[in-house]
């Protein structure tokens, strides 16, 4: 049974707020509570029903249904009985955590409701009981998922989290024809549970159960000395395929020390995206600033693209030995008269692109020769440069790649 099935009966239910995405989560069962802090009364996977009774004002919605979806709840019905509808509070509390909220009529007894989604569940084994426990003890993915034959759990680019050893070969052949399993989690990056076998109860309680263990915080290890920066317009799958091993973000740019598989997961979700990877550096802020050329270069071609930085042949690959921030202050100081008007920066840029020609740049600029020139005049007087002057052009164009690359 999942949510959206909620709304389908004869009950009156009516959906208020949250996700499409979150309307396919998997109803494991049903808990009745009113207590301020129910979390601990929740079982994974299940609907919450509440009257409201611990509502005093709107203040105490966002901790109550923060409680409820720190639980593992799939989401949460409200009787109108008490207060003759659903308080915005709580719609809005809901909608913020990602949670779906329900609106129960007054003449729906929260006991039909119950019958309801035990009857679309059907019979339970031990199993369920085993796997919640198991959550509840703290225990790790790999000793809860580890006692059911057959069961693997895959991220989304194919790191195998638990179940049965596998090859990296393996899961190219799993990921074949398209992502195998059943999806578990919202998002670019779901995990994939994989299971032959097993009734679909018990794989609709062990989707509920992973789907809590995925918002459990992960720490994981910073990397130390030489590291690869790497950029991407996704950064989830890229954080998701470099998982096994320590990394950190910085600046919207994954550190790590090993990219070797990163190119082979993410052929395996079969997505158009782009990746850009830095050279071996030892200064971070050299890697996200390598990971981001390496980035707009692979923005320019189709497909699954990882592109990695290269040394150019040109001035940049000397720059690449001055530490960032000077590189940075020195364009900053080089073109500070001109940086706040985009008129002229735009002006210049253009002059030094077509090789000082005022006539192509005026062409460029859809403006009259008189304007170009204008603008270059308030330029050279703004910087204290002539733009016949081969030293102060080449001071210029280096500040400007310098400024586009920082």
């Amino acid at each position: 049974m999942r949510v959206a099935d909620l709304s389908r009966g004869d009950l009156g239910l009516r959906w208020l707020g949250g996700s499409q995405a979150s309307l396919d989560r998997p109803v494991t069962g049903t808990t009745t509570v009113d207590l301020r802090d129910p979390g601990r009364y929740v079982a994974v996977g299940h609907l919450v029903l509440t009257g409201l009774a611990w509502r005093r004002d709107a203040d105490d919605s966002p901790a109550f249904v923060a409680s409820v979806e720190a639980a593992g709840a799939c989401a949460l019905a409200v009787g109108e009985g008490l207060l003759g509808e659903v308080p915005a509070d709580v719609v809005a509390a809901a909608e913020a955590v990602g949670l779906p909220v329900f609106a129960v009529p007054a003449e729906t007894a929260f006991h039909r409701v119950n019958a309801f989604v035990d009857a679309a569940v059907g019979p339970r084994d031990d199993t369920v009981q085993r796997l919640l426990a198991a959550l509840a003890a703290g225990r790790g993915l790999p000793e809860v998922v580890g006692g059911l034959p057959g069961v693997r759990v895959l991220s989304a680019t194919g790191r195998l989290l638990a179940g049965g050893a596998l090859t990296e070969d393996d899961v190219d052949v799993l990921f074949a024809l398209a992502p195998p399993g059943r999806p578990v989690g919202e998002g670019p990056a779901p995990w994939r549970l994989v299971a032959d076998g097993l009734p679909e109860v018990t794989l609709t309680a062990l989707a509920g159960v992973l789907a809590l263990h995925r918002r459990l915080p992960e720490n994981p290890a910073a990397p130390s000395g030489t590291v690869l920066g790497v950029g991407a317009e996704e950064l989830d799958l890229v954080l998701d395929a470099l998982a096994d091993g320590p990394h950190a973000v910085v600046d919207g740019v994954v550190l790590t020390q090993d990219v070797a598989l990163l190119e082979r997961r993410l052929h395996r979700t079969g997505r158009p995206l782009v990746v850009g990877v830095s050279r071996p550096v030892d200064d971070p802020a050299e890697a996200v600033a390598g990971a981001r050329r390496a980035l707009r270069a692979a923005r320019s071609r189709p497909g699954l693209v990882v592109e990695h930085d290269r040394d150019t042949g040109g001035v940049e690959d000397l720059l690449r030995s001055v530490p960032a921030e000077e590189r940075r202050r020195f364009a900053e100081r080089v073109l500070a008269g001109v940086l706040d008007d985009p008129d002229l920066l735009l002006t210049l840029r253009t002059l030094l692109r077509e090789g000082r020609s005022p006539t192509r740049t005026a062409a460029l600029l859809h403006v009259h020769q008189n304007t170009v020139r204008y603008r270059l005049s308030r330029v050279e007087s703004l910087l204290d440069r002539d733009l016949r002057d081969v030293d102060d052009v080449v001071d210029l164009q280096v500040a400007l790649r310098l400024l586009d690359r920082s």
